[in-house]
């Protein structure tokens, strides 16, 4: 009888706090949605890398070297449990008539280990599925294709490092995910040779014996990889031949390196926002069961003097407490896993060529104790709540609460202190009243205050958030395409139209229509220690579009903070088989291009290691300029400083997917937040509101006193908000690190307006929604009384 009355009460308070239930609801579902949501990011991309590797048969060991005796073969063949393969591994470029030319990474090989994984088209000519979408190559097109590596010795043969080849498919290659570095080819053995015939007379088996005898990679699969990588430095090292470059494990391929440490910052960026709506969550249960246990302590009391033992009474809040938790995790559990890995999944596109080989992954032990934490602390919180007013006897829960003011004694007054302080108090105006009927019921409930302090500092935190990635991001733009690097025009110049663009730029600046133009060569080498592609801009001497070579060698700072490096220090790159060092003289804040810059004459790259070569140009008329340039080059690679500048835009756009989510988010915990004590207000002032109604006072001056407190704390929480807004930013950027653009973190004073203004205009709209709740008070209701 007893349970079916409480299941009954239960149905009928729910329904009776419908709306204060309903932002618990919501809060619990907005923390719950992050948080699930981006652990299921986290597990997602994790997976997607997983099954990559096993598609694409991830070697355990890359041996990188300047070439490979039979030696050297018959010992790595030599290694017990181990699979072993050879690849040629080149430098080079390649480009179609008409479209841009593209630095690229060779493979050339048969095999089963590191394979490409193939999109569309089939096994041949493969270039990256992305840059192919990036910059409009199509299965089909022809490609005239540079292999470095191969130019002495192919030269020495009389055949052409310089090969025409038609693409047959797009993949996606495991040696190469950042598409900001360098592209990757993938060409078969039999397709070079049957390239190589048509434009030599050698035989098949001739250019099959070079090719083979060029390989300079060797791909192993093996059990215990660190054992048999230190066995392999160990023989080299040994063997005196002095062609080992490096070893790559999985601990140093640049590839899993890259991906890994993005898996690692997505699990970062679950004690960021998720840590915030959580407590921010909490702190609105907790404020809002205490006071609904409070206004129920009337049926609390009818319940004890009913002979309902306490243990019941507190078992019942505590499960309608739970009740209400539960739905918001459910609903959160669902929404988390489908919207955050989708918004994320914008920027890995941006970063990454990788196929998406699964779906979203959800874990069901995670969601499990996500559900069974929250709904703990609100089990928690009601019986802490309940307890306080069942330790009263049943006739004093019945009886409407007495609220204490605090108050000091004062000393008496003589009796002209007190006319003089009666007629002040005379003269105080309705305003004046609301001012300290606001001030007064902060102090009496002080801990809602806190409540909607916390929760408008996280909102506005969070606004400034959002605000501050679309700032770091435009400040990383105008930074190196407005400060850093200040050409007018940029184009590429290839071996077949260099002499022309030289031509046409000189004969411009000796008529007056270009101020200068200049060399920029752009190589991109390994680093001699770990192996990764590393970036070196070299320029002319007396360069003037640059401040960054100012100092000799100059490194990028968010380069020489990677790799703990300082002024003074040296840089080694493996290139052409050599060793090549530089002593860093000095560092600059760069964004889109980091790597190392170099004055030309300290230029130690040899003919061995290829570049791609642009002429930058300073005029007044880029446009006609470009038009030119083009006519030149008989492509369209020419392109404006603003061109360039809207292309990075568009390319970096797709993060105010980010941005903007991560805004409405904060809009919603504003409203929730607000909206929920707002209303616990509205119900808990009632009496008074309707004492005052009685008394003659307006709706306009009486819903006053209600919007003075709620705007009061409201700009509270937006000062504080304000403050922990940079450093919310910082964390935020700093976790989402990405190899494309080094972050210059920046917060526009324009974008703390906005962050004000929609704090401040939310608070201000829910305010005045419940300035017309106060006209249907029912006067007589309100302030019946049993005392």
């Amino acid at each position: 009888m007893v349970n079916k009355l409480l299941s009954r009460l239960l149905f009928r308070e729910l329904k009776k706090n419908a709306v204060s239930y309903l932002a618990m609801f919501f809060i619990i579902l907005l923390a719950v949605t992050l948080f699930l949501g981006f652990l299921s990011n986290s597990f997602t991309l994790d997976r997607r890398a997983e099954l990559y590797y096993e598609q694409t048969n991830l070697a355990d060991l890359i041996v990188q070297t300047t070439s490979l005796s039979d030696a050297d073969r018959e010992y790595l063949e030599s290694i017990e449990g181990a699979e072993v393969e050879y690849r040629v591994y080149s430098d080079g470029s390649f480009q179609a008539d008409g479209k841009d030319p593209q630095t690229a990474e060779l493979y050339l090989a048969d095999g089963d280990i590191n394979v490409p994984y193939i999109t569309e088209g089939d096994e041949g000519f493969l270039i990256d599925a992305r840059i192919a979408e990036l910059y409009g190559y199509e299965i089909g097109d022809t490609v005239t294709v540079e292999i470095t590596s191969f130019k002495s010795v192919f030269s020495a043969l009389g055949l052409p490092y310089e090969v025409q080849f038609t693409i047959t498919g797009l993949a996606h290659f495991v040696d190469r995910v950042n598409i900001y570095s360098v592209s990757a080819v993938f060409i078969s053995k039999q397709t070079i040779v049957s390239a190589l015939q048509e434009l030599t007379s050698f035989s098949e088996n001739i250019i099959e014996t070079v090719i083979n005898s060029a390989a300079n990679q060797a791909l192993i699969l093996c059990d215990g990889p660190s054992a048999v990588k230190a066995d392999i430095q160990d023989y080299f090292a040994s063997s005196g031949g002095g062609n080992l470059l490096f070893v790559y494990d999985h601990d140093t391929m640049e590839s899993v390196v890259t991906i890994d440490s993005e898996v690692d910052q997505s699990f970062s960026m679950i004690y960021v926002f998720p840590v915030i709506f959580f407590v921010v969550a909490l702190l609105v249960v907790m404020s809002t069961i205490s006071r609904l246990i409070l206004r129920e302590r009337t049926n609390i009391g009818t319940m004890k003097a009913l002979g309902i033992t306490d243990g019941k009474i507190i078992f019942h809040y505590a499960v309608l407490s739970a009740v209400v938790t539960f739905a918001g995790c459910v609903v959160g559990a669902v929404l988390g896993p489908l919207i955050v890995p989708s918004v994320m999944s914008i920027k890995y596109t941006l970063m990454f060529s990788m196929p998406q080989l699964c779906g979203t992954v959800v874990s069901i032990p995670w969601t499990v104790l996500t559900a069974l934490f929250v709904c703990l602390c609100a089990m928690a919180i009601a019986i802490w709540a309940s307890r306080s007013v069942i330790k009263e006897m049943p006739a004093e829960c019945m009886r409407p609460r007495k609220i204490e003011y605090r108050s000091k004694e004062k000393p008496e007054k003589s009796e002209k202190s007190e006319k003089s302080e009666k007629s002040s108090e005379k003269t105080v105006s309705h305003t004046a009243l609301s001012c300290r009927m606001a001030v007064r019921n902060i102090r009496i409930n002080w801990g809602r205050a806190i409540m909607t302090v916390i929760g408008v500092a996280g909102c506005s935190a969070l606004l400034l958030t959002s605000f501050g990635i679309g700032d770091t991001l435009a400040q990383s733009v105008d930074n190196d395409l407005g400060n850093l690097f200040t050409y007018d025009v940029t184009s590429t110049c290839s071996s077949s139209n260099k002499d022309g663009v030289y031509s046409l730029l000189e004969s411009l600046k000796s008529d007056g229509d270009i101020s200068a133009y200049e060399s920029v060569y752009t190589y991109n080498v390994p680093l001699s220690d770990t192996g990764e592609t590393f970036s070196v801009y070299v320029f002319e001497q007396s360069t003037v579009m640059t401040s960054v070579t100012a100092g000799g060698v100059t490194i990028s700072q968010n380069k020489a903070e990677d790799l703990g490096l300082t002024i003074g220090d040296k840089i080694s790159f493996s290139a052409g088989g050599e060793i090549v060092a530089y002593t860093i003289d000095a560092v600059v804040q760069t964004s889109m291009i980091n790597g190392l810059f170099i004055a030309g004459s300290d230029n130690a790259f040899g003919d061995g290691v290829y570049c791609s070569e642009s002429v930058w140009v300073k005029t007044d008329d880029p446009n006609g300029l470009k038009e030119l340039l083009n006519e030149v080059n008989g492509t369209l690679d020419a392109q404006t400083k603003d061109e360039r500048i809207a292309e990075v835009n568009s390319l970096i756009s797709s993060t105010n997917t980010m941005k903007y989510t991560l805004m409405v988010f904060a809009i919603l915990l504003s409203v929730v937040v607000l909206y929920n004590l707002s209303l616990l207000n509205v119900k808990e002032r009632t009496r008074d509101m309707a004492t005052l109604k009685v008394l003659g006072y307006t709706h306009f001056q009486i819903a006053l006193s209600l919007v003075l407190e709620i705007m009061l704390l409201t700009f509270i929480g937006i000062a504080i908000g304000c403050v922990i807004g940079y450093p919310l930013l910082w964390l935020v950027m700093t976790i989402n690190k990405i190899s494309v653009i080094a972050f210059i973190i920046t917060l526009n004073p324009i974008s703390y307006l906005y962050s004000v203004l929609i704090a401040a205009g939310t608070a201000a709209v829910i305010n005045i929604l419940f300035g017309f709740k106060i006209t249907k008070i029912d006067m007589t209701q309100s302030l019946k009384s049993v005392e």
